[in-house]
């Protein structure tokens, strides 16, 4: 995880610097890489490059603002539209609801159809055909943007299976944490009625940053991260609000006191437990469908085939993968859109199979109606 790959400073501007962050960047690429499949298909079916780049923008966009609106709304801590407005332009932050996007890229290409394509006389299941590998080589990047920002993230994993390990500013460590899988930071603190102080540590995960950094049970938290530690409240306070960690580093300082009487100073980086690695396996399953759907397009009988391979093929993926996932999101309504995108792909696919084979080239023609 990287939520923030580096800050371009400027001496005496922005001493901070301005972040540059992983998801930002890899939505980036993912636009780029669409344009670049895209274009390259139009080429194929004889439609201008500039209709595809202008319906890139179409989709991007749209899909953008269905993704964003969904999560807010399923937040629910969006009130006003002054809310609403603050908080959508927080790409930063993560939260998009891929099938939010879906629903808002569909809307998207439904109005580009109506002020664009049409007036190119582009076949709709031309196009259709064109975006599918373009939409699924996105999602391919965007999950990689997912896994540097720390988002959508699974369970924890079995013993025996494949995990990867999160920092502590990330966000798999709150809500393992919520769940109460682990400890925040791999200690706890003394508990019990009549403590003189509650800020020592009561017991220290085996094997954990901390206890290899030398934090033992009857250590005295003083400070964390240079600030002063009065009482067990605040240090929870500390390590449970995001905003401390959002973009930061990934490393705890704290100065202890010993059973002895002497201070010390420890440094570590928390993980959390081994979690099944979601966007990896979501950006590996669309990578393959990627190349399986540029494998069909030369075999399809009609045209809207390809699309309909991609209904089918990522729904059944995102079905099973949702069964690994522990972020907070609106599951329901993610698996039942998944049942509805396969069901609706196989309906396609079987009306188009009715259909007497097309063999004329629709999209020769397009290229003569749209160069002319």
């Amino acid at each position: 995880m990287q939520q923030v790959l580096f800050r371009l400073k400027i001496p005496g501007i922005i001493p901070d610097g301005i972040p540059l962050y992983g998801y930002g960047l890899m939505l980036f690429v993912a636009f780029l890489a669409c344009i670049a499949v895209a274009s390259r298909l139009a080429k194929r079916e004889g439609i201008a490059k500039e209709i595809v780049q202008d319906l890139a923008i179409w989709l991007f966009l749209g899909g953008l603002i269905g993704a964003r609106t969904a999560s807010l709304l399923h937040q629910g801590n969006v009130r006003t539209i002054g809310d609403f407005l603050g908080q959508f332009l927080k790409l930063w932050e993560g939260g998009v609801i891929l099938y939010g996007g879906v629903i808002g890229g569909g809307v998207a290409f439904s109005l580009a159809y109506f002020f664009q394509l049409r007036k190119h006389a582009v076949p709709v299941w031309n196009a259709l055909d064109i975006i599918a590998p373009a939409i699924v080589l996105g999602i391919c990047f965007g999950r990689i943007g997912c896994l540097l920002n720390g988002c959508c993230y699974g369970d924890l994993s079995c013993p025996h299976c494949l995990g990867i390990r999160f920092p502590m500013a990330a966000e798999p460590r709150f809500r393992m944490t919520e769940l109460q899988y682990q400890t925040a930071a791999g200690f706890i603190l003394e508990e019990g009625p009549g403590l003189g102080d509650d800020r020592i540590v009561a017991a220290v995960e085996a094997d954990s940053a901390a206890a290899a950094a030398g934090l033992e049970p009857g250590d005295t938290i003083l400070e964390i991260n240079g600030e002063p530690v009065r009482n067990a409240k605040e240090l929870g306070h500390y390590l449970g609000n995001r905003e401390h960690w959002r973009g930061k580093g990934w490393t705890l300082h704290l100065t202890v006191q010993k059973p002895r009487g002497d201070r010390q100073e420890l440094a570590f980086a928390p993980m959390t437990l081994p979690v099944y690695p979601t966007q990896v396996y979501e950006s590996i399953s669309t990578f393959l469908l990627f190349l399986l759907l540029l494998a069909f397009y030369p075999f399809r009988r009609h045209a809207g085939e390809v699309m309909a391979l991609l209904m089918v093929g990522y729904g059944i993926h995102r079905y099973f993968n949702e069964m690994l996932r522990a972020d907070v999101r609106p599951a329901g309504f993610e698996n039942d859109t998944s049942l509805i995108l396969i069901a609706a792909g196989l309906v396609l696919a079987i009306w188009l199979r009715w259909k007497p084979r097309d063999t004329r080239p629709e999209g020769k023609a397009a290229l003569a109606r749209v160069s002319g």
